[in-house]
């Protein structure tokens, strides 16, 4: 691990700093969602949204969008390095949009696209993304990376023990634990109808049982809300960006061609 994540890590906070009820999540009024969506076209870019719904009504009252260059490559386990520095840029913007708001719509939370503890370095996304910004964050997955602490850490193993056990019922778990007797995370059923499991764990200034409390709450679908939106609402960002450049395109070839005809 270099040092800069070294000295970032060491701000991570895995306990409760929240404003609200863990158990009740009484207080609880603003839930973030962050979600990233690349352009197929040219890997190299994409679109960053920040999404921020009230609870428990689900209703999106602040949404923004961040076209990304991608300069750094993509390299497995250091992701957070590529995109946190877009997720945040849009939370500063809300921050300073928020100061002329008479009800804030800071997230009192934020659910990340990505995992957090659960990760080969114990910090992931999730987690970076929570110490850089110094907000609660929970990781949700839809997979995660091997761990080097046995067979246990594999997706392989964690599926394969899904499908045979007793599992899944709804709102049922399974603690992802390794031979260290770590605990990184849990594969949590979040509806009665999907058959693969959401990887949930803990980002920043958050518990685990609090994470899962909120996922569960928060999860009309396979994927919680905030999450959801932000995913559905980048890649119509995505769709408008490249739609918008093909008619520029169109628009060019048609001037072109006119220009072409007169000379």
């Amino acid at each position: 691990m270099d040092t800069g994540t070294i000295k970032i890590k060491k701000k991570l906070i895995l306990k409760n700093e929240i404003s609200f009820n863990p158990e009740t999540l009484e207080n609880l009024k603003r839930i973030g969602g962050v979600d990233i969506s690349f352009f197929k076209e040219d890997p190299n870019k994409a679109v960053a949204s920040l999404i921020v719904l009230d609870y428990p009504s689900y209703n999106v009252i602040y949404e923004d969008y961040e076209l990304v260059p991608l300069t750094l490559p993509y390299i497995a386990g250091f992701l957070a390095f590529r995109e946190v520095p877009a997720i945040e840029k849009l939370y500063k913007k809300l921050v300073e949009k928020d100061k002329n708001n008479k009800e804030s719509k800071l997230p009192q939370v934020i659910l990340v696209d990505g995992n957090g503890y659960l990760h080969p370095r114990q910090f992931g996304f999730a987690c970076h993304l929570g110490v850089t910004i110094n907000v609660p964050t929970i990781g949700v997955g839809k997979n995660f990376l091997v761990i080097e602490d046995g067979d246990e850490m594999t997706m392989d193993y964690v599926k394969n023990k899904w499908k045979t056990e007793t599992l899944p019922q709804h709102k049922d778990r399974q603690p992802l634990i390794g031979k260290s007797n770590t605990l990184y995370g849990y594969a949590v059923k979040s509806n009665e109808t999907t058959t693969n499991p959401i990887f949930v764990s803990v980002g920043h200034k958050i518990d685990i049982n609090t994470a899962i409390n909120i996922v569960l709450k928060t999860c009309v679908n396979r994927v919680p809300e905030p999450i959801r939106q932000a995913d559905i609402r980048s890649r119509k960002c995505v769709r408008e960006i490249l739609e918008s450049n093909k008619k520029g395109k169109k628009e060019i070839n048609t001037k072109m061609k006119k220009k072409i005809k007169i000379n």
